[in-house]
């Protein structure tokens, strides 16, 4: 279990009791009976973790709290306890944690004053930024070494248990600083007795749980107490309005022996007057889909013995489907087991919800997004127009490629202004200088008006250069250039070079360099979080990123990617923009290395030729740009901005980010 910092599901979490059943702990005066859940009011400190229990206590030098937190994080006797007096904020000095473990634990601590105190027992390192991860603080006993003797607290006695007869301090409710905090119900674990004593009653080798959506199944190798007092299901019934994309689970745990090869099978729903939602309509998310490229896959799904695996499970209700009760079957098998099935029963309200109930995330129907094909057909946004292919020139909006007999563009021009001053070329520098390579014939893989795609082969006696390439109607143009060597060899260097014509490249940008007037000799080497440059000048330019394999660079100056292995080659790779004779020569080096025969290496890029869309200076300048931070349009000075923006930039981790500009 990560810290509750982490980024997790949406879930509304229902008042949730818990009885506790213990070994040590039913000793003296341990907490017999139901503890409950709740949040507060208001956040309290985030450094002060995000779970407390709230005790009462009557004053004493010294009392004992026992706290059944059934949490499933191991090591619970390394993180630090932290107590609070309720009513001044003031923390407790005198603290000794005397036992704690997964189940639960027992601190005990100096009470000057009757009344409430807050025990937070999950606290968080305090972080430096927002990128510091954050941590469980560790274990330090605070209290006073001759307050601690005088109670029988020291290291060797706690184990005797003196601590039993202390006054008890009486556990009113544990808390989650947020909602999204709460352990409850689907975090608060069985003990190992009871769940002992749930699978000796239930033999079976597949254990099914259905679950509402409302509480999202997040552990995997405890069962919650709450199927220990509901048990294994055979039925689950929801609420769906029409139109809806109604979500659920079902828990299936593997108690005895791994479940393999998991496969789900529905019926159709059908009302009493005979209405139907058809099987189709039905899917398991955990089992297939359809991929970011449009296209159907599955997946094999293997639940290990002990484990538990949450299959979700979606209903796509029609805009028109009729109200009523509709009941259908759900049949779940895995390889050599027993199949199970689990009878579902569905209303559909008459009530129709807006947006497919997307606008309201703890209904999960955002699931189905994941088999979305929303952007996978060649759709052109306005102002963008169909791509023009004649002969070896393709035209976008206000711009033009030609491709060279290798594939690379040979020109380039926007707003009829050329951008190159000669064909980009691709370097091999061996022992003996640049490799020639002769092109072959060009093959145009796909012509479509939003896209095109190309490869061209060149040969030499040093091996093949494969060039393969699509360009999109914005005037992107994506590049993968594979050499294959056909002996073991070194080279001297591998390089891209973009030649630009002078006037078309005043000014620069990116790899380090703020932007501004371009320098007649600039240099960088992968320093900074930074993977690409632009040369050009208001009317034509070109905009060149350095990829490769899994790398998709830098999204802001918060992040530090590693470049990608061929352009960066162990630090030896860079960037140089120099003035030449005729041209400014950038070039995307990557430095000396040993090639092995038959393996190809792949140098990924891109190029996009700007301007992407057509200017308009006029409305571009009249537009004022706001950058929200916490300071929810303030300035600088906490004041409300006059007049007010028309463009709002809402970055991640705003205060206010959920709220909109009226």
């Amino acid at each position: 279990m990560k810290p509750s910092a982490d980024t997790r599901e949406f879930a509304v979490a229902a008042l949730f009791f818990v009885a506790f059943t213990g070994n040590f702990w039913t000793q003296g005066q341990a907490v017999a009976g139901e503890v409950s859940y709740s949040v507060p009011a208001q956040f309290w400190n985030v450094n002060l973790g995000h779970h407390r229990a709230r005790v009462e206590v009557a004053a004493a030098p010294a009392v004992w709290a026992h706290l059944p937190w059934r949490v499933q994080l191991e090591g619970m006797q390394n993180h630090q306890i932290l107590v609070h007096n309720a009513a001044t904020g003031q923390p407790v000095t005198n603290v000794v944690r005397a036992a704690a473990d997964r189940m639960g634990g027992d601190v005990v601590f100096e009470a000057a004053t009757a009344g409430e105190y807050f025990i937070y027992y999950l606290p968080l390192r305090p972080f430096g930024n927002m990128n510091d991860p954050s941590d469980y603080l560790p274990y330090a006993c605070t209290a006073d070494a001759g307050w601690r003797k005088a109670h029988q607290l020291t290291d060797p006695e706690l184990a005797g248990g003196a601590w039993c007869k202390l006054p008890a301090a009486t556990i009113r409710e544990f808390q989650a600083r947020s909602e999204l905090d709460r352990f409850d119900p689907m975090e608060i674990i069985a003990a190992p007795t009871e769940t002992k004593e749930l699978l000796a009653n239930h033999p079976q080798e597949l254990l099914l749980f259905p679950e509402d959506r409302a509480h999202p199944i997040r552990m995997q190798q405890d069962l919650p107490l709450r199927w220990i007092k509901s048990g294994p299901g055979s039925a689950f019934a929801g609420e769906a309005q029409r139109h809806e994309y109604f979500a659920f689970q079902i828990g299936l745990h593997a108690p005895r022996q791994a479940a393999n090869k998991i496969t789900t099978a529905f019926t159709d729903l059908r009302a009493p007057d005979g209405a139907v939602i058809p099987a189709a309509a039905l899917t398991c998310f955990n089992l297939g889909g359809t991929d970011c490229h449009g296209r159907p896959f599955t997946k094999v799904v293997n639940v290990p013995a002990g484990r538990i695996q949450a299959l979700w499970f979606g209903v796509d209700v029609g805009k028109d489907q009729s109200p009523g009760t509709y009941t259908g079957t759900i049949t779940v098998a895995a390889e050599g087991i027993a199949p199970q099935t689990v009878s579902l029963n569905l209303k559909v309200l008459p009530e129709t919800i807006a947006e497919r109930g997307d606008n309201e995330p703890w209904r999960h129907s955002r699931l189905r997004w994941l088999n979305s094909t929303a952007g996978a057909e060649d759709f052109i946004p306005e102002p963008y127009t169909p791509l023009k292919v004649t002969g070896g020139t393709i035209d976008c909006l206000g711009r033009r490629l030609t491709i060279g007999p290798d594939g690379l563009p040979a020109a380039i021009a926007s707003q009829n202004a050329a951008v190159l001053a000669k064909p980009v070329g691709f370097i091999i520098e061996g022992p003996g200088g640049r490799l020639g390579f002769k092109p072959g014939k060009c093959e145009w893989l796909k012509r479509s008006d939003a896209r095109v795609a190309w490869k061209c082969d060149s040969t030499s006696a040093a091996g093949i250069l494969t060039c393969a390439a699509e360009m999109e109607y914005d005037g992107q143009v994506v590049y993968h250039l594979t050499f294959t060597p056909s002996a073991d060899m070194g080279v001297k260097d591998m390089r891209l070079e973009l030649p630009y014509r002078p006037e078309a490249a005043p000014f620069i940008l990116g790899a380090g360099h703020p932007g501004g007037l371009r320098p007649k000799d600039f240099r960088w080497q992968w320093t900074g979080p930074f993977n690409s440059f632009w040369l050009g000048s208001v009317t034509a330019g070109l905009h060149c990123k350095l990829l490769g394999g899994g790398y998709t660079g830098p999204m802001v100056n918060l992040y530090h990617p590693a470049p990608p292995v061929t352009w960066g080659n162990s630090g030896q790779g860079g960037v140089t923009v120099r003035d030449e004779a005729d041209s400014v020569m950038a070039a995307a080096y990557s430095g000396p290395r040993q090639l092995k025969a038959g393996q190809p290496l792949t140098f990924e890029f891109s190029l996009l030729i700007t301007p992407a869309k057509p200017l308009d200076p006029q409305t571009h300048f009249l537009t004022r740009y706001y950058h929200c931070g916490d300071n929810w349009l303030k300035d600088g000075r906490g004041n409300d901005p006059a007049p007010g923006p028309e463009a709002l930039a809402v970055r991640a981790g705003s205060a206010k980010r959920s709220q909109g500009l009226n």
